[in-house]
């Protein structure tokens, strides 16, 4: 190899490495007692045993969506994608800053800056799982926001109804898919 190639290889490794090591993943993998609910409303049966068709299906309503497939593998009946999105501040960051510049914040003890999140990325992973009678198809959604500071966390979507809107679409999708319409 290069001395040049190496040198790369190495830099992208440690930034790769210390991206990752400031997000904080400290609550993120700890069940809690909605476990079991947020399971329930994750997944959903689909009555046909043809795995290729939900993934075909799942992959076409991530696209219809706005998010781009980052990783699929058919054999594990396994779809990841993502999307980015601004987080829309606008008041907050124009207050602030009509605040700062008549120097009212200093003076009254407010904080002249504040933090505020700027980004965020969506993912989501879908399991597809085939059976004998039926498939089972199970999705999350999860977000790693990002703040005007450069700080990064992670943060479980479990707002029921993105999964029900979710949910409707893929059915419409697999009826779709199933008749070749």
């Amino acid at each position: 190899m290069k001395q040049g190639h190496f040198c790369l290889v190495v830099t992208a490794f440690f930034l790769a490495f210390f991206s990752v090591a400031c997000v904080d993943y400290s609550t993120y993998y700890t069940l809690d007692a909605n476990y079991l609910q947020r399971r329930q409303t994750q997944t959903k049966r689909f009555e046909t045993a043809d795995q290729g068709k939900i993934l075909i299906a799942s992959a076409q309503v991530l696209q219809d969506l706005g998010y781009f497939i980052t990783e699929s593998c058919s054999e594990l009946g396994l779809i990841i994608a993502s999307k980015e999105k601004e987080i829309p501040n606008l008041h907050y960051r124009a207050l602030n800053t009509v605040l700062s510049v008549v120097g009212f914040a200093s003076r009254k003890g407010i904080d002249s800056d504040p933090t505020y999140d700027v980004s965020q990325k969506i993912k989501v992973t879908i399991f597809v799982q085939p059976a004998t009678i039926d498939t089972a198809v199970r999705v999350s959604f999860s977000r790693t926001i990002t703040d005007n500071k450069h700080k990064t966390r992670l943060e479980k979507i479990d707002d029921a109804n993105i999964y029900k809107e979710f949910f409707e679409k893929l059915s419409q999708s697999v009826f779709l898919t199933a008749y070749s319409i």
